[in-house]
């Protein structure tokens, strides 16, 4: 039997949710690889002088979490009160990741994609910022030539840096589903807003339209009376041009006379 093979025959007796490793698996070894700054420094700082030769004057060991030893001339006279606080947040924030990794992993439903991915967010907050943090520091030592400051960075630092890495592409793996759903949503919800604003400005523009048309025209009201036609009767009893008219001009004889 092939690897594979036996890898899918082990992963269908796991109780794996399908489609979560990929994210799981990432964010499970940058944890671990995160636990390893706990212990051992991640950075290394020297200066040499000495006429003669180079001499090591100093070396300062510093862990990522804040602790620093130095060796040298100098190191005696150094009583440093050892904080340890930080490190127990960097352990949290491992133990936090490496548990969110396998909430990812195990747990079906909306529960266990909130419990991973906030396990994952909360450790690469502090692994990565960190490690942000040390790569600044190393960046302003390195420009600063006049100092004569030698910073190494060390395999613990090396290890905090792909610990960042893993957990950015599982928190990424996490996320990338639903940040594209609400993006997707929004988006037709900002398309949907904007064609009712366009129909309700074509409709404005509609009324504005009719609004604005010239108005029909209105006949004009023409008194006659019967000393016109001499009071004669036409056929039927009419009498011609006797009574009130309507014209759509207005004329000189357009005006009231007194009936007689």
């Amino acid at each position: 039997m092939s690897a594979v093979a036996r890898w899918r025959e082990i992963r269908g007796r796991m109780p794996f949710v399908r489609g979560r490793l990929p994210a799981a698996v990432p964010a499970v070894l940058g944890s671990v690889l995160a636990a390893a700054t706990i212990i051992w420094p991640v950075l290394q700082i020297s200066q040499t002088i000495g006429p003669g030769g180079p001499s090591s004057e100093f070396v300062q060991q510093v862990w990522s979490w804040g602790r620093s030893e130095m060796t040298g001339d100098e190191a005696m006279a150094q009583n440093v009160a050892l904080n340890l606080v930080p490190a127990y947040v960097l352990g949290v924030a491992c133990l936090v990741g490496l548990l969110g990794g396998l909430a990812w992993l195990l747990r079906r439903g909306p529960d266990g994609r909130v419990l991973g991915g906030a396990g994952v967010a909360f450790a690469l907050a502090v692994v990565g910022g960190s490690a942000l943090e040390r790569l600044g520091n190393t960046a302003l030592y390195a420009t600063v030539q006049v100092t004569g400051f030698e910073v190494v960075t060390l395999p613990a630092g090396h290890a905090a840096l792909a610990a960042s890495a893993l957990l950015l592409v599982a928190l990424l793996l996490m996320l990338w589903r639903p940040v594209a759903a609400l993006a997707r949503s929004s988006w037709l919800a900002g398309a949907g807003l904007a064609a009712r604003g366009r129909e309700r400005a074509a409709a404005a523009d509609e009324a504005e339209r009719v609004g604005s048309a010239p108005s029909p025209r209105v006949g004009t009201a023409r008194l006659r009376d019967g000393s016109a036609t001499g009071g004669r009767a036409t056929v039927g009893g009419d009498r011609g041009r006797e009574g009130v008219g309507f014209s759509d001009g207005a004329s000189q004889e357009d005006h009231f006379r007194p009936p007689t």
